[in-house]
């Protein structure tokens, strides 16, 4: 025998029949190579011994150096065994044929497994990095007739019996000139209406709807005020925020049935628009900075939208957790009680949660680039605009 040949004694199964025959065999430069010991078998088998290469051949398990025995297939002969009891042969084995390891068999089963997590970590970043999530995409998906329907349709909910529309021509007229100093091609504004509620704030609606409340407009000191939060509500439009709340409101497995399927629903309680009109605070950052270069490419000062939000932290004393203090002698749990109750009242009464009037907003409007801005109401217009709920 040569260095490079080492004998080997097995048993082979053709897969056919349940026979097995006692096999010798060498083991070579480039395979195995073996042949039936019994001299008759032999002589039926034919001339030619079998040569299996090691880079075809396979086994039934991940080899160890130590292990006692080997079951050993090849691919011309499927179903095919060659059963082997000798742990030099299955040394030689995993050194002359490395796939067969135990190591690159963990190896086999753990690569799928880690491009599977690739592709996840791949699309978990590209969702953060091109702001993407289910909801954002339904939302996109919805056909601009389907977002006016649902835009209606939470209107309707949070206005019937309570807020009329208001209307004047001169108030409607000042609506319109803050609308055009403000609009550009594809912002996807619809209408921007008023409506008598208190409430000292505005909301966008799915469809490209604004809504400003009387309160609003009562609270205001200047146009510019008002001009500002008009420009925040456009940057939710842009960004379709609404309709993405409305997805998350309603759960993104009703949402699609409602899309794909063109549903008619309505939304019937006031709870259901306000967690609709909900949005995070990236979505109010994102607004904002919309909202913000809306105004400076429209020459109409930010500061008085600061102005606006100061007051509001002022008279309303909410800004997120913060403004809030413990009291003397107060347990945790009573504070905590209180503090949830100021929350929930600021935002389902006063506020809504989007728009929280905040330190970090007021500080980044201050913050923003200077510039030479140009009146946006004349004294008539704004007076209008004021009394057009007085109708």
């Amino acid at each position: 025998m040569g260095s490079d040949r080492q004998l080997f004694s097995g048993r082979f199964s053709d897969g056919a029949s349940a026979r097995s025959v006692e096999v010798h065999g060498e083991m070579r430069a480039h395979g195995i190579v073996f042949w039936p010991a019994d001299a008759e078998v032999a002589s039926a088998a034919g001339p030619d011994p079998w040569e299996w290469d090691y880079g075809t051949l396979t086994t039934s398990a991940g080899l160890h150096a130590q292990d006692l025995d080997v079951v050993v297939h090849h691919p011309d002969m499927p179903g095919a065994t060659l059963f082997v009891e000798d742990r030099t042969f299955i040394r030689t084995l995993v050194a002359k044929a490395e796939h067969t390891s135990s190591s690159a068999w963990l190896w086999r089963f753990t690569k799928p497994a880690l491009a599977i997590l690739a592709v996840l970590l791949t699309g978990a970043g590209l969702f953060y990095i091109l702001d993407l999530s289910p909801a954002k995409t339904l939302a996109r998906m919805m056909p601009q007739e389907m977002r006016a329907q649902i835009g209606d349709s939470l209107f309707t909910s949070l206005t019937k019996d309570k807020y009329k529309t208001c209307s004047t021509t001169d108030g409607d007229a000042a609506v319109a000139v803050l609308y055009d100093r403000l609009k550009r091609d594809g912002d996807g504004v619809q209408s921007i209406r008023v409506i008598d509620w208190g409430l000292e704030n505005a909301f966008a609606l799915p469809g490209g709807q604004i809504v400003l409340t009387r309160g609003l407009l009562q609270g205001a000191e200047s146009a510019e005020e008002v001009t500002g939060v008009l420009a925040h509500e456009i940057g939710h439009v842009v960004k379709l925020h609404p309709e993405t709340g409305v997805v998350r409101a309603m759960g993104l497995t009703v949402a699609a049935q409602f899309i794909f399927a063109g549903g008619s629903e309505t939304f019937g309680g006031i709870g259901t628009v306000l967690v609709a009109l909900t949005f995070n605070r990236a979505a109010e950052r994102e607004a904002d900075d919309i909202g913000l270069k809306i105004l400076k490419q429209s020459a109409v000062d930010p500061k008085p939208l600061a102005g606006f939000f100061t007051r509001m932290l002022k008279k309303h004393g909410f800004d997120g957790d913060k403004t809030l203090k413990k009291e003397k002698g107060e347990t945790d749990s009573a504070f905590e009680r209180r503090r949830k109750l100021q929350r929930g009242l600021a935002q389902s009464l006063e506020m809504f949660s989007t728009h929280p009037p905040s330190e970090e907003r007021v500080k980044t409007i201050n913050a923003a680039a200077t510039y030479t801005p140009r009146p946006v109401l004349s004294d008539a217009q704004w007076k209008a605009l004021k009394a057009i709920c007085k109708s």
